[in-house]
């Protein structure tokens, strides 16, 4: 048995050689051919590998490499003192442009490249060709190419079947070479000779390669290739004609073909054509379909699986997700044009499929990846399944159709639920970086590729946390802001709309005043639009430029809108006031016009005092028709249509009959002008005096300057302003009156009425300039007083906010506290600069408003000084706090910073030591020297520095708050006291390690060669050679005083370990194990030592097998016989067949077996002469014997076999199918219960599968029992195939008998349950129905409510009539079904129907009282409705009696009056019935809640005003009734009073006008008429008063006609007596002038008959005296002949004079000129 083991220790010995041999070989080729690929490139550079392990190590090499396959510019160190970190710089800008390539580097770092490991080596390489060579020139070769997928793309992410199916299609399907690999179906050459051939056919006579041997055929292809196509040489024959050549070097040699003749590897049947877009866009949609439908569904199928090779699994996840992202361009081309319906072959469906299929597969993928994170070891996996869940909690969106107002706080969550879930963020990432630097993790080694997944996730996610959480801030209040917006615009658009009734616009006003007032609408947008704006700016420091300025367009476009939309709305506001005041205006306005136009018009008729008493307030009444008029044309352009319509009506209406009315007023006035004008200006001074006195006791009013008292003292001056010019026109108005009044006044009276109007004129000149003046300088100041109170409100607001602040400021023991109340300290007091540029501004406003105090004497400023000083000083205070704060607390985080980055340097220090400490990744000695090199240079101050900022820190700290960090100096000591413990013991273990790893490699030497002598004895060749060599190297060599050298050196090493630390054996414990491996190779070499002296194991070996070799024959004739039993299971003949054909599968083996015992029984018979031959040849030649007779009976039984082996294998298969039908049949004659529908149906549809099953079993069952009677009729067949065959046949039919039977059963059960629960869900439907709608309340609201409602309760009635006949059809089904069902299902099924019969009984019951009740309520409606409709036509009624008074012309006033009042009386006194029908509407519709009674309150109101308007007319009418007998009565006194004088008038006037004979007659004449005249005017005021009375009675018959004949008859006698003024006035005239001329003349005659009386100075002889006296007479004598033309005109006088002269007269008057005449000659 020793030499057994011996031996198989020495094959495998030769195996692990064979192994390492051919691993050498693999990497040598792989070198020499990574090393030629390299230097094709490297030419460019004129570089060159020699040794591409040594090369490789400063990463020159690599990077230019790298630079020359990318056309990328690469930052390296370069020259020749370049030193181990210049190396590793090298090597890791390297990798890390790789991984920007999107290349997973799995297991290679930087330090293994620096080294130089071959292996790590080699697979950078390797991984480089894949991607720059094979995978890059796949993706150039494909790239634009919209042909049909080849296989090549198909394989495009396994580069070695894409190569394999770029050479398939150059090679195989040309050439019939059937590449398989990149190994042995390369060796012989002819597949790169193909390759050539296909290429260039004139290079290659390919028939002759194929008799040609492998290494000329390489030669050859090689040559070529290299002369003719310029492929480089990589490769050698002799690196590929071998027993397995390498992959990869093959590999990398033809993918050099692929980059230069890549259309080499065309498929011929594909072709490339181009396609249509459509044909090109269903192709890539098929393409995507088909992929997700197979492949990536069966890789994501691991996601539901355990994590078995996490690393292998992880390097898997990453491949495909490299093929998800790849095909991820094209889903995403494929979703813009179907998400912007541009598709041109896609429908929705299709699209929809699509997308499901993809979002199921990327989310498959991402489970799967947090599956693989989540399986790492320990903490590290829920490390990586708290990141998985982190990333899912940022990827959290609210759902889009969501309202703002939800939106907003669903933001809200989130972003608490973000704070939550990330509060330990930083305790993961210190835990996940201890994690990744010492690269594994409790024991466990951590794929590269996996955590620097992790990491870069974490650096993301670290990222990401805090701005995202600044977005979903922003995003909260964006949303609350865009709810206030959204809201504001719905209620924008409703009131936006044109205005209704009074009541109606009432309504919206107040929804106006409840929205925007008392849910204080601005300011809560200002507030939130102010959090929106701190928000914006926080989260706009951390997103990106483009999102940036996006979000200043939505703060932009957001604000413009909503200036829009407020101003809109505070517009709204005037125009629903000016609405309100409009209707109010013009209902108050056409309701007083009506009544004081209507109340005119009776007036017109009445006495002038009552006239002026009525038209006292005509300007009222103007004003208000001027307010009616504006109100009503600011209506008919704000409401709707048919309100506009019916204002315009009623305004056209008011308007005429105003005007009417107003045109016979003023002619009234102009009648009574002189009495009017002394009243007007009696009225118009008290009024002016009045306004006066007010305005001036106004503008004295003391005045706090405050803006709401200064707004209305404002709005009181612009009232008063705008009453200057009306008082202006009072008192011109007067002025003119006063002055139409002086003629007709006392002087006294004038003077007074002048010194009084001078007095107003001053104070009103005064008044018009002082009131503008203020007005403008209040309307200045106002708005200044506004932002000042807003500015010192705003400004206490923001300082009790910073005050507050400094309140909560405290020195913090920690650095993030200390950072967030600076920060906070800060944030806040940011807005200092902008603050007191608000107060500055506020202090110039301040200023502005102090200024107009010489302006404005009357206003206090004492309420705007003293808040202001105040608040400059408290700004002034907090501001100065703020700034000591704010030292403080930068003080106190700049000591943190410092304590943090020496607390960093120690930890950092403390790190590095530890790393240096637990580095095992290099050999010792560089383990030693970076040891000792570390701690020799252990720098102190490190410890100090820290610990003195601490300290520093501490000071300013209040007792309370010292405790953590001195928690945190204390963990810093001990970790530092710790290293300075464990450093030397490590420098003792590694120390240890240099003897130790010297006595195992002795050990081992020692132990493999004791192997190899133990091989060797055990095939004992030549073990004397073996004997002399063992002595030589462990007797007599410097194994055994090195190995005890070394044990000794690790014992004292292991002392001083556990003299510094007694709980640490682990060197001891190591020291023992080697101790006693060495005492076990000790006594392993004795042994040895013995046996190869002796050979008693190869007699013991020989026996063995030939014992071995004697069993196994007697096992297979056992087999032989055992096999002929029937009566054994299929198991059991399958276990002696399966035995059997092992043995017969051994049988050359035996037969080797045979030939040693031969071959070494001769040896052993040589070595052992005292052995006895013959007995020992007996022995074998009989076993040999019965050997080779087993032979011919190996046939036979093989024959057999094959035949029983079908027959227990159907006899097999048989039973299972006996066994599934027992099943089947146990199944169908199960009874179950069944309880419900469902269960019905399950059964139903379990028992149809199992039928189903049946009938696809059918065939398999038929055919299983054809196949047994052909078997049956088999030579050799047993004989238990009949009986199976029967009983299968027997079942089967069975089984399907009972099936079918059962089958019917249960379809019949699922309709009756089908049939149960539809009518129970039909009356539980009704009885839902009718209980929800008898929990409704009584519609007793409205007659027409009521009404329907009882309609609607008696259809219930009806279905519940007709469910109550089908109940009993229901409860025989529920009976029935009982039957069947379990007895836990009894009962409640039962229960249903009694349930059910109780509900319809109590829904019965309540229905007919809710029909009952509708009844009486649609009864109470119908009479209350009588009840009003006779109210209405009592009303019409009255309303057409009344018109037919006042239409009845023929009854007298008096009659009239009577009728009218008897009207008004009986209208008056029917209030009572409608007060009691508004009571009841108001009580039976409960306050007219519902449609119908808001039309009935409509309809009431509607009456109310016809009853209150019929109340108005019949009370007008009466009045004007009874002013109308007045007037009558005033009519028939004045009547009688003039007519006798008309008729005496009548008859002067008829009268001829008498000539006069003398001057006196004349004037007798004269002074007659003068006294008609007076008459006249005495008796005008009668005619006038009377016509004035008629005017009122115009109505009355016959009144017109009589006025007017009297009007003639007036005006004739006016006519006539104007005449006969005229002609008396004329005739007097003449008589007085001719009088006047007669008596003018008679006196110049008399003055020249004197003169010429006295006689000249004739006597003297005086010249001159008589020259004198000639010039007198010539004088007199021509005076004299001037009176020629007065005496002329006498002349003409006496003409005129003579035609209203009697004869008599006019002869005296001739007598009388005839002796003027004959005087005036005489004296001529």
């Amino acid at each position: 048995m020793e030499k057994q083991n011996l031996n198989l220790t020495y094959q495998t010995q030769v195996f692990a050689q064979r192994v390492l041999s051919l691993k050498d070989e693999q990497e040598r080729v792989q070198k020499k051919t990574f090393t030629n690929w390299m230097n094709t490139y490297l030419k460019q550079k004129q570089m060159k590998v020699e040794n591409l392990f040594e090369d490789i190590k400063d990463g020159v090499y690599l990077l230019s490499l790298l630079e020359v396959l990318s056309g990328e510019s690469l930052q390296m160190e370069k020259g020749p003192r370049l030193k181990r970190v210049h190396h590793v710089s090298n090597i890791s800008t390297a990798l890390k442009f790789l991984e920007t390539k999107k290349i997973k580097l799995v297991n290679i770092n930087v330090s293994d490249i620096a080294d130089g490991k071959p292996s790590i080596v080699l697979g950078l390489i390797w991984t480089i060709i894949l991607y720059f060579q094979i995978e890059d020139t796949f993706a150039q070769a494909t790239e634009g190419d919209d042909r049909p997928l080849s296989a090549l793309e198909k394989f495009r992410k396994n580069a070695k079947k894409a190569l394999l199916a770029w050479t398939g299609n150059a090679i195989t399907k040309r050439y019939g070479i059937e590449i398989r690999d990149f190994g042995k179906s390369w060796r012989d050459g002819l597949a790169f000779n193909a390759i050539v051939h296909t290429i260039r056919p004139d290079l290659i006579d390919f028939e002759s390669a194929k008799n040609q041997t492998a290494r000329v055929n390489l030669e050859n292809a090689f040559s070529v290739a290299e002369n003719q196509l310029g492929i480089a040489r990589l490769l050698d024959p002799e690196d590929v004609d071998v027993e397995k050549p390498d992959e990869k070097s093959i590999m990398t040699y033809v993918a050099q073909f692929l980059k230069a003749y890549p259309e080499a590897g065309e498929d011929p049947a594909l072709g490339k054509k181009k396609k249509d877009p459509a044909s090109q866009e269903m192709a890539d949609y098929t393409d995507l379909m088909n992929w997700l439908a197979t492949e990536a569904e069966e890789v994501l199928q691991i996601v539901d699986e355990p994590v078995t090779d996490r690393q292998q699994e992880y390097m898997d996840y990453l491949a495909f997700k490299t093929e998800m992202d790849r095909r991820e361009k094209v889903y995403d081309k494929l979703a813009e044009k179907c998400i912007a319906k541009k598709a041109l072959k896609i429908n929705d469906e299709m699209w929809k499929d699509l997308d499901t299929k993809w979002k199921h597969a990327a989310r498959r993928t991402r489970m799967w990846l947090w599956k693989l994170d989540a399986s790492l070891p320990g903490r590290l996996g829920k490390f990586g399944d708290w990141l998985n869940q982190g990333e899912e909690v940022l990827a959290q969106e609210p759902e889009p159709p969501e309202t703002h107002d939800h939106l907003a706080q669903e933001y809200a969550r989130l972003c608490q639920e973000s704070k939550v879930y990330f509060k330990d963020i930083d305790e993961w990432k210190t835990f996940f970086y201890q994690v990744k630097k010492v690269g594994k993790y409790e024991g466990e080694f951590l794929p590269p590729p996996q955590l620097e997944s992790l990491a870069t996730r974490l650096t993301a996610m670290q990222k990401e946390v805090p701005r995202r959480e600044k977005r979903l801030d922003f995003e909260e209040y964006k949303h609350r802001v865009l709810a206030i917006r959204e809201t504001a615009e719905e209620r924008l658009q409703i009131w936006a709309q044109k205005l209704g009734y009074q009541d109606e616009v009432e309504e919206v006003m107040m929804d106006y005043e409840n929205f925007v007032n008392k849910e204080q609408l601005f300011p809560r947008y200002d507030q939130a639009s102010q959090e929106l704006a701190k928000r914006a700016e926080i989260y706009r420091r951390v997103a990106g430029k483009e999102e940036a300025e996006k979000l200043g367009q939505f703060l932009s476009q957001q604000d413009s809108d909503w200036k829009k939309i407020s101003a809109e709305i505070k517009n709204l506001q005037s125009m629903f006031e000016n609405g309100i005041d409009n209707w109010r205006n013009y209902n108050a306005c056409f309701d007083s016009l009506m009544g004081w136009i209507t109340a005119g018009e009776n007036v017109l008729n009445l006495s002038v005092e009552e006239k002026q008493a009525h038209f006292s307030d005509l300007p009222e009444f103007e004003e208000k028709h001027k307010l009616l008029n504006e109100s009503a044309n600011f209506l008919i352009q704000t409401t709707k249509d048919p309100i506009a319509a019916e204002i315009k009506e009623n305004v056209m209406m008011v308007d005429s009959r105003f005007k009417d009315l107003v045109d016979a007023f003023n002619h009234f006035q102009q009648v009574e002008v002189i009495g009017r004008a002394r009243q007007d200006y009696s009225e118009g001074v008290e009024r002016i005096s009045g306004w006066l006195k007010n305005t001036e006791d106004l503008l004295a009013q003391d005045i706090p300057c405050v803006h709401t008292p200064l707004k209305e003292h404002l709005q009181d001056l612009d009232t008063l302003g705008t009453e200057v010019p009306d008082i202006e026109n009072d008192f011109k108005t007067t002025t003119k009156t006063a002055q139409s009044l002086v003629k007709d006044s006392e002087p006294e009276v004038v003077t007074e009425m002048l010194q009084t109007l001078n007095v107003q004129k001053e104070v009103i000149v005064r008044l018009r300039k002082e009131i503008p003046e203020r007005i403008k300088y209040l309307k200045a100041v106002l708005p200044n007083v506004a932002s000042l109170e807003t500015g010192i409100s705003d400004m206490n607001l923001w300082l009790d906010k910073g005050e507050s602040v400094l309140r909560e400021n405290r020195m913090e023991g920690n650095q993030q506290a200390a950072e967030e109340t600076l920060e906070r300290h800060k944030a806040f007091f940011q807005e200092t600069t902008y603050q007191k540029s608000i107060i500055e501004s506020k202090n110039k406003v301040h200023q502005k408003v102090s200024s107009t105090k010489p302006k404005l004497k009357n206003v206090n400023f004492d309420p705007v000084d003293e808040p202001m000083a105040a608040l400059n000083q408290r700004f002034q205070q907090c501001i100065t706090n703020a700034k000591d704060w704010e030292k403080k607390l930068e003080n106190l985080s700049r000591l943190w910073r410092v304590f943090q980055q020496k607390e960093h340097a120690v930890n950092a220090w403390l790190q590095q030591a530890r790393a240096v400490l637990d580095d095992g990744a290099d050999d010792p000695e560089s383990l030693i020297r970076k040891h000792k090199q570390f701690f020799n240079r252990v720098d102190k101050k490190l410890l100090d520095d820290c610990l003195k900022a601490g300290n520093d820190i501490l000071g300013h700290l209040e007792k309370k708050d010292q405790g953590e960090l001195q928690q945190t100096m204390k963990d810093i000591q001990d970790r530092w006291q710790e290293i300075q413990v464990l450093a030397p013991i490590r420098l003792i273990k590694i120390e240890f390690c240099i003897p130790e790893d010297k006595f195992v490699q002795s050990m081992d030497s020692a132990e493999k060669t004791l192997a190899q002598e133990q091989q060797a004895l055990k095939k004992n060749e030549n073990v004397r050679a073996v004997l002399q060599k063992h002595k030589q190297t462990f007797n007599e060599g410097q194994f055994r005083p090195t190995c005890i050298k070394c044990l000794e050196s690790m014992q004292t090493m292991a002392r001083e370990v556990n003299k510094q630390d007694k709980k640490d054996n682990e060197l001891q414990d190591r020291y023992e194990d080697h101790k006693n491996r060495w005492d076990s190779l000790v006594s392993a070499m004795d042994s040895i030592c013995t046996d190869l002296k002796q050979l008693p194991e190869r007699w013991k070996d020989y026996n063995q097998r030939l014992d071995e070799l004697n069993a196994n024959v007697a096992n297979v004739q056992d087999l032989m016989q055992q096999l002929q039993n029937e009566n054994l299971t299929n198991e059991e003949y399958k276990d002696l067949q399966a035995k059997y054909q092992k043995a017969l599968r051994n049988m050359e083996k035996y037969k080797d077996d045979a030939k040693w015992l031969q071959d070494n029984l001769e040896e052993l018979l040589e070595d052992s002469p005292e052995a006895d031959k013959s007995r020992e040849k007996k022995r074998l030649d009989d076993l040999l014997s019965k050997f080779k007779g087993l032979q011919p009976n190996l046939d036979k039984v093989s024959d057999k076999s094959a035949i029983f082996s079908k027959a227990y294998d159907y006899k097999d298969g048989l039973e299972r199918k006996a066994h599934w039908l027992d099943e089947t049949q146990k199944l169908v004659k199960d009874e179950p219960c069944i309880d419900g529908l469902e269960d019905a149906r399950a059964y139903l549809q379990e028992h149809e599968t199992v039928m189903q099953r049946l009938e696809s079993e059918r065939p398999t069952i038929q055919a299983e029992i054809e196949a047994g009677r052909r078997l049956q009729r088999e030579r050799n067949a047993p004989t238990f195939v009949s009986k199976t065959v029967d009983d299968l046949d027997r079942k089967w039919k069975d089984t399907n008998d009972l099936a079918k039977q059962k089958h019917a059963k249960l379809k019949q059960k699922v309709k009756e349950w089908e049939q149960y629960e539809g009518e129970k869900q039909q009356l539980l439907q009704y009885l839902k129905k009718a209980e929800a709608e008898l929990e409704k309340p009584p519609a007793t609201t409205g007659q027409e409510l009521a009404q329907k409602d009882y309609q609607s309760k008696q259809e219930l009635q009806k279905t519940l009539n007709k469910l109550k006949s089908s109940l009993s059809d229901m409860q025989k089904l529920n009976a029935a079904l009982c039957e069947g069902a379990s007895r836990e299902r009894k009962g409640p099924l039962k229960g249903e129907m009694s349930d059910i019969d109780k509900r319809l009984d109590n829904v019965s019951v309540r229905l007919n009282a809710k029909l009952a009740d509708l009844e009486a309520t649609i009864a109470k409606w119908t009479e209350y409705y009588k009840r009003l409709n006779q109210f209405c036509n009592w009303l019409n009624e009255k309303e057409a009696k009344l018109n037919e008074v006042y239409e009845n012309k023929t009854d007298s006033p008096e009659t009239q009056l009577g009728k009218a009042q008897a009207i008004t009386t009986e209208v008056s006194e029917n209030h009572i019935t409608l007060e009691n029908l508004e009571k009841d509407a108001r009580g039976m519709s409960q306050n007219f809640r519902s449609r119908e009674t808001s039309a009935l309150k409509t309809k009431l109101a509607s009456v109310r005003r016809q009853w209150e308007s019929l109340c108005s007319r019949a009370k007008d009418r009466s009045s004007a009734l009874t002013g109308s007998v007045a007037h009558w009565q005033m009519h028939q006194n004045l009547k009688e009073q003039l007519m006798p004088w008309i008729l005496k008038a009548e008859k002067y006037c008829a009268t001829e006008l008498p000539k006069c004979a003398s001057m006196e007659e004349a004037k007798e004449l004269h002074d007659l008429h003068q006294a008609f005249l007076n008459e006249c005017e005495e008796n005008f005021p009668v005619f006038e008063k009377l016509n004035t009375e008629a005017g009122y009675l115009m109505e009355q018959p016959n009144m017109a006609s009589d006025m007017e004949a009297l009007q003639k008859r007036w005006n004739d006698i006016i006519g006539c007596s104007e005449e006969r003024s005229h002609k008396v006035d004329k005739a007097l005239g003449a008589w007085s002038a001719f009088d006047n001329e007669l008596n003018n003349f008679d006196e110049v005659l008399e003055k020249f008959q004197k003169k010429l009386e006295e006689e000249p100075n004739m006597a003297t002889t005086d010249v001159q005296v008589l020259e004198h006296e000639l010039a007198l007479s010539k004088n007199l004598q021509e005076e004299i002949k001037s009176q020629k033309p007065h005496l002329t005109a006498l002349q003409r006088q006496y003409e005129q004079v003579k035609q209203h002269a009697s004869p008599e007269g006019a002869k005296a008057l001739k007598s009388k000129l005839d002796a003027v005449n004959a005087a005036y000659c005489s004296n001529i």
